[in-house]
């Protein structure tokens, strides 16, 4: 399960997965 988030500029990517729980932010510019 992948599920992205934009607000504010900023694309959060949480990723379902055990391994990678941690959610990564990605700043557009």
């Amino acid at each position: 399960k992948v599920s992205a988030r934009y607000t504010n500029g900023c694309l959060m990517v949480s990723i379902g997965k055990s391994e990678a729980s941690k959610p990564r932010a990605i700043t557009v510019q």
